[in-house]
């Protein structure tokens, strides 16, 4: 795959796509070849192939030797699941999409996929999962353990020693409080402050954030 001049293929024609785009600059990528089925035309600056068959999928993702999965908000799991199916089935390389004004401390662990955006924070010896998203102004802080697929939302904060379960999303200026573990599918409303556990597949929001069972 690597003797396929650097192709990315993109899976998300939306704002994530319209934002990455730059970031794909920076490392010396384009968008080449991208797929979404629900979006018929993109409407901003755009010089790759868009395409909205999913027979054509295979044609165009093996020209390729990296991919994006361009989906945000509260999808973590289909951003895991469709990131999975381009590396097992093409072959293809997670890229790491990393604005210059973030922050990584140099003992944190993060995975494949990542995405941060301006003034995002990970701090001293967190880890974090595949398939991540740190939007603007989000910290996560020290000693968490972030799972697959996970959003922390713009301007959210993540004290120290959370715990936060596959595919659950913390939304804007929410703030979880230290050695609080949330788990899987969770849905953390904007401007909550969470308080205690929360188990899995639960939306809870307020402050103190309460839980609403919903089925994902």
């Amino acid at each position: 795959m690597q003797s396929l001049n650097r192709k990315t293929f993109v899976w998300g024609a939306g704002s994530k796509l319209r934002i990455l785009l730059s970031y794909l600059q920076m490392i010396d990528r384009n968008a080449d070849y991208v797929y979404d089925p629900f979006i018929k035309e993109i409407k901003y600056k755009f010089q790759g192939i868009h395409f909205t068959s999913e027979k054509e999928i295979k044609d165009y993702a093996t020209l390729c030797d990296s991919f994006v999965v361009a989906i945000g908000g509260e999808h973590g799991k289909k951003r895991q699941e469709i990131a999975l199916m381009l590396k097992s089935e093409y072959g293809l390389k997670s890229l790491t999409l990393i604005h210059s004004s973030s922050y990584i401390c140099n003992t944190a662990k993060t995975g494949e996929g990542l995405m941060m955006m301006p003034g995002s924070v990970i701090n001293s010896f967190s880890s974090l999962g595949d398939n991540c998203i740190v939007n603007t102004n989000a910290s996560i802080d020290h000693e968490c353990v972030i799972g697959n697929g996970v959003h922390i939302m713009g301007g959210a904060v993540v004290t120290g020693r959370v715990h936060i379960g596959d595919y659950s999303s913390i939304g804007s200026n929410a703030t979880v409080l230290p050695d609080i573990r949330i788990g899987k599918n969770v849905i953390v409303g904007a401007g909550s402050v969470v308080t205690k556990n929360i188990p899995d597949g639960l939306v809870v929001f307020g402050n103190p954030a309460r839980t609403h069972k919903v089925n994902i």
